[in-house]
């Protein structure tokens, strides 16, 4: 028997949404915040969203990738043959769409833990 990406989702999206709302009224309602309201937290963000600017090419250019691999994932043995495996090691050819490759180097790299002795 051979299971798709699909059932997997038809099994899990119960148990994913029921887990989604029990977490809401965990966060919401058993674990109440210290503070009713940030100050300047409105302000902070909108400032963090204008200095991140339009969304641009290469950002567009992920979610098209990913949506496409959705697409595939999702359609497995409905619409084509290619099986998961195959569509998601083709996903990353996807980078270079344009004979442009994205850049990884505006991307903040986290620092690096000191290793204990």
């Amino acid at each position: 028997m051979r299971i798709t990406w699909f059932d997997w989702l038809i099994a899990a999206a119960p148990f994913a949404a029921i887990l989604t709302v029990l977490l809401y009224f965990i966060m919401t309602r058993m674990i109440r915040p210290e503070m009713e309201e940030i100050a300047g937290g409105r302000d902070s963000i909108a400032g963090q969203l204008a200095a991140l600017g339009p969304t641009g090419a290469n950002e567009w250019k992920l979610l098209a990738i990913v949506l496409t691999l959705l697409g595939f994932w999702g359609t497995e043995k409905v619409l084509h043959n290619f099986d998961t495996s195959s569509t998601t090691v083709a996903a990353p050819a996807g980078r270079t769409c344009g004979g442009k490759r994205m850049s990884t180097t505006s991307i903040p790299r986290p620092p690096r833990l000191p290793l204990s002795p």
